[in-house]
């Protein structure tokens, strides 16, 4: 996949709820509740005295992937070894990484470290207001900020090791097929495919890289399908980069016999017949270095650049399956990189030429998106979707949070680009597409969401009329049935068509079943506002309500974390979103965006794709309600799904209204 501009994905399944780890001195950290707040340190003027120095670890992702976040782990637990006390939480979602800084910022903690690429302007954004407290972060720095003096980045140059990892396949395979798993489409995996690619092509022009980027760094099974797909077109060695997903790639070619390059630390006990060598990141040796840092009074105010000479990043020893003659090639390189006789170019685009299902070559796909993959829900979704179109060997490209002025430049520079077919994910992206189609009529555009009124389509534009509604009104039936305070909230995003349709659908819903009810509905403005979301549904509580369902995105998911604080039952919206809080949640409102985005490449294929409004709801399979919590009555869960059964058969229709009637 390419990236016209990077905005941070998601890493991994959203996680809400931090799970603080403490660790006493001398003691490996071990799981327990967050220390209780504390001062923040008094000022400090240059070094600071080893005992005043506390330790927080902020990971993407799992301690137990094998790979970047266990190896931050083992750099902790080397804090640890020299009596400093640490903490560490595991899988923050990208809207919870600013909360976590602040939190541990709060309870005194002297360095806290954010482990990716994706913490840095959090990073930038949290520091001044914590003068006293260093802030690192593993990654390169946001472009064009000033740094300040408590906030340090480390830039690691993995991609020197992933052209080293690359020379040696190009040395190695037999089948001139080579397979790579990668992990999120961001800047560090970018320039480790490029690098690996290059790598591989400077010893044999005719070496064939078959590159994915998941979009994952947490889907095991992501990974063992990426890596199945190119073991069935003929790569005889893997690389992965890509942490838990990684293993599951690791998985597959362990059981097929496949030569691998691991990734993180040397991986080799895990097959040692089978591994070339892994791409070493010593992250250990980097956290702890930190301390050192504050210590000497030397943290902050920069980027350190380190690679293979800075003894941070290096390959593992080689299997014994690869020649002598081969080894000493590839160091004499690693030699060069050391000595500066030889720079590994630094690119952050996809060059590599694979396309692992050899399906479809002539389509290719673009996703516009308003919003965040990291939201757990309308954008979040609509990228499973394009990773279902990317895993049939389609290439893809997605740029996430568009500004509405810079929709129409998104889509023809798409265009211009040669894309097949480009989506643009919401309500906002149709007259935009409208306005730049005639332009390019061999190119397809899709729109999720109701056409502007009164146009005649082309034939190369479709729009997705998705009757989000039908399971609002469901979700507000459920809610009428379920309150016990006749006060239900409503946190919505912008006052758009659909958000108007849903909230009083939704309110007609609980207004059917209980005609006391009150629906306290709040459309926010936003859908990328965690903290917006979280006062609006703090203020709803405050006023008696006992059930709250949301429909706002990464707002809403600042809606969800209060109701979860005060015990409030919550309806989510997108996807299922019980594993949050399974005490908490009733339903969900399921919008199938995968569905629906990935059918848009079968239209094309069959020629029926454009010139028409798809109207599409729960008869279709695109909207539904997710499966009942617990705590609903099962009276109560047959009296909504038999209204269910209503809207799919037609002898009910649910009202479609787009203006405020909630009181």
């Amino acid at each position: 996949m390419k990236r016209s501009s990077v905005v941070i994905p998601l890493i991994g399944l959203m996680v809400l709820g931090l799970v603080l780890v403490e660790c006493a001195p001398n003691q490996a950290p071990s799981p327990t509740q967050p220390p209780a707040p504390t001062q923040p340190p008094a000022p400090t003027q240059g070094a600071v005295a080893p005992e005043k120095i506390r330790v927080a670890l902020l990971l993407p992702g799992s301690i137990g992937d094998a790979g970047w976040n266990a190896n931050a782990y083992k750099g902790l637990q080397e804090i640890a070894a020299q009596g400093i006390e640490t903490a560490y939480t595991e899988s923050i979602p990208i809207p919870d990484i600013e909360a976590a800084f602040r939190g541990y910022a709060e309870q005194g903690y002297t360095l806290i470290i954010g482990h990716g690429f994706e913490f840095g302007e959090p990073a930038l954004k949290v520091a001044p207001d914590f003068p006293n407290v260093f802030f690192h972060v593993s990654g390169k720095a946001p472009p064009n900020v000033e740094i300040p003096k408590n906030v340090g980045f480390l830039d690691q140059q993995e991609f020197q090791g992933a052209y080293l990892c690359g020379v040696l396949a190009g040395l190695m395979t037999k089948t001139n097929k080579v397979g790579y798993v990668g992990g999120m489409e961001i800047p560090p995996q970018l320039a480790n495919l490029a690098a690996f690619t290059k790598g591989a092509q400077s010893v044999n022009p005719n070496v064939e890289i078959l590159g994915v980027l998941t979009g994952t760094f947490e889907d095991p099974e992501k990974g063992r399908e990426a890596a199945m797909a190119q073991i069935g077109n003929g790569i005889d060695i893997l690389m992965q980069t890509a942490d838990s997903t990684g293993m599951g790639a690791i998985q597959a070619a362990k059981e097929k016999g496949i030569y691998i390059i691991g990734y993180g630390g040397d991986q080799s006990e895990i097959a040692p017949d089978l591994f070339l060598t892994s791409l070493i990141v010593n992250n250990p040796k980097a956290i702890a270095l930190q301390v050192d840092r504050i210590k000497q009074g030397t943290f902050g105010g920069s980027v350190w650049v380190a690679g293979i000479k800075e003894g941070i990043i290096d390959i593992a020893p080689f299997g014994p399956m690869v020649p002598k003659e081969v080894q000493d090639q590839v160091m004499a390189l690693r030699e060069q990189i050391v000595n500066g006789t030889f720079v590994v170019p630094e690119i952050y685009e996809r060059i590599d030429q694979g396309k692992p299902s050899g399906k479809v070559e002539e389509i290719r796909v673009a996703l516009l998106l308003p919003g965040s993959i990291g939201d757990a829900g309308w954008n979040a979704n609509a990228y499973k979707g394009l990773q279902e179109i990317a895993a049939q060997g389609i290439e893809t490209a997605y740029t996430e949070s568009i500004p509405i002025p810079d929709i129409e430049a998104a889509f023809r520079g798409y265009a211009e680009q040669g894309y097949t077919l480009i989506i643009g994910h919401g309500f906002e992206f149709g007259e935009p597409a409208l306005k730049v189609a005639p332009d390019f009529p061999n190119v397809f555009f899709h729109v999720s969401g109701k056409a502007p009124p009164n146009v005649e389509i082309p034939k190369n534009v479709g729009f997705l009329d998705q009757q989000e509604f039908q399971g609002a009104y469901l979700c507000g039936v459920l809610a009428g049935l379920m309150t016990k305070t006749n006060k239900v909230g409503y946190v919505g995003g912008m006052e758009i068509p659909p958000q108007l349709a849903n909230l009083a659908a939704f309110t007609k819903g609980a207004q059917s079943v209980n005609p006391n009810v009150e629906i306290l509905g709040v459309l926010t403005g936003t859908f990328e506002d965690p903290e917006k979301g979280r006062e609006a549904a703090m203020a709803q509580i405050g006023n008696g309500i006992d059930i709250l369902m949301q429909t706002a995105d990464s707002t809403g998911m600042g809606a969800i974390q209060a109701a979860k604080e005060k015990g409030i039952y919550i309806i989510g919206y997108g996807g299922d979103q019980s594993e949050i809080a399974p005490d908490l949640f009733l339903t969900s409102l399921i919008v199938n965006n995968p569905k629906a985005i990935a059918l848009q490449v079968d239209r094309i294929k069959q020629g029926t794709f454009g010139g028409s409004v798809w109207v599409a709801g729960i008869k279709e399979g695109i909207i539904d309600i997710a499966p009942f919590g617990p705590m609903v009555p099962k009276e109560v869960q047959d009296q909504v799904m038999a209204l269910r059964e209503q809207i799919v058969n037609g002898t009910f229709v649910v009202p479609e209204i787009y203006e405020r009637i909630d009181q």
